[in-house]
């Protein structure tokens, strides 16, 4: 039996926490937060212990998924390494360049398993867009586009963790890091980036909600990125184009992929394909496989690595660089 802590006990907890109970042989063994009084209650219902300190639950688990606020995650990722438990961190990695390097330097010398939680990539529909471009279906890949549009998580009048002083990062870092890791595991890597961003919010001055980016990937192929978290309208769509055809997903909201299109140049017809695609409780579940299937193996084959987790936030961070000078920035 693994035995899995959850250190955050927010927006995100319950569905790891669910997830886990699907596993056989895995079990939610600690609960985290600041709050003891929270970390205990929400233990509670799953049977589990409840702690507010990190070292204190050290004994009570054998890997860790870090559930917090992006700027904590070096602290507890490093914590949990150090004393022989594998990590699992949720998008993104960190917020700061040097906070990554530090995990996966930490992950290097213990020789734990770290993987990142790009949950996105383990969804049908995603994995649909993967292997028909991977596989060769529309050909040579030429360009790849990702378009959404909704309200954003920081809105007037509510408070969280996305806005507060300490720990607010924007949404290049914090939703981008979702886009950023499906254009990875679809279409490959970029080399360049340009960019233009947009802070909105009269009441959040410092937290960017646009984005409109241009990039080339090492492919060859060219790439764009259409996000506003601050839109009244709701929907998005992913997809792209190659030299025997096309593909595209389109759906409500951010992450909804109702329905995939193929059209290839030999084709009479669209192939449209019904797959009701939800950002739900599978993908944490197959998520966690991999994680688990990584940890009983001593590999990081099947999750998504720390260097993935760099190689995001290092994209996140030319988008905002980009941004600020309105020059093109090259990838390291």
């Amino acid at each position: 039996m693994i035995r899995i802590a959850i250190a955050g006990t927010g927006l995100a907890f319950d569905l790891h926490a669910r997830a886990l109970q699907q596993l056989e042989d895995v079990c939610l063994s600690a609960c985290i937060s600041r709050d003891q009084s929270r970390a205990e209650k929400t233990a509670a219902l799953y049977n589990a212990k409840g702690f507010s300190r990190l070292e204190d639950a050290l004994p009570h688990f054998d890997a860790l998924a870090i559930c917090t606020p992006p700027d904590t995650h070096r602290t507890f990722a490093i914590t949990a390494m150090e004393a022989g438990k594998a990590v699992l961190i949720e998008k993104p990695i960190s917020v700061e360049l040097g906070d990554a390097k530090a995990i996966i330097d930490t992950a290097e010398r213990t020789g734990q398993v770290l993987a990142i939680g790009f949950n996105n990539c383990f969804r049908d529909g995603f994995i649909l867009l993967h292997d028909v471009i991977t596989n060769g279906i529309i050909g040579k890949l030429n360009s790849f586009y990702i378009h959404r549009q909704s309200k954003g998580l920081v809105q007037e009048g509510k408070t969280s963790w996305r806005n507060s002083p300490v720990s607010i990062c924007g949404h290049t870092i914090e939703s981008l890091s979702h886009d950023l890791s499906i254009l990875r595991y679809c279409a490959g890597d970029v080399k360049a980036v340009q960019a233009f961003t947009l802070c909105s919010h009269h009441f959040a001055p410092v937290y960017d909600n646009t984005a409109v980016v241009s990039m080339e990937l090492s492919s060859g192929a060219i790439a764009s990125l259409f996000s506003d978290w601050n839109s009244a309208l709701s929907f998005n769509m992913r997809g792209a184009s190659g030299s025997k055809g096309a593909i595209s997903l389109y759906g409500s909201g951010n992450w909804e992929n109702r329905e995939a299109r193929i059209r290839l140049d030999s084709s009479t017809y669209d192939e449209i394909r019904v797959i009701n695609d939800s950002l739900d409780l599978k993908c944490y579940v197959r998520e966690y496989r991999a994680f688990i299937d990584d940890i009983i193996n001593n590999r990081t084959e099947k999750s998504f690595t720390g260097i993935d987790g760099l190689r995001v936030l290092e994209i996140s961070h030319a988008i905002l660089e980009s941004g600020k000078t309105g020059k093109a920035t090259i990838m390291p």
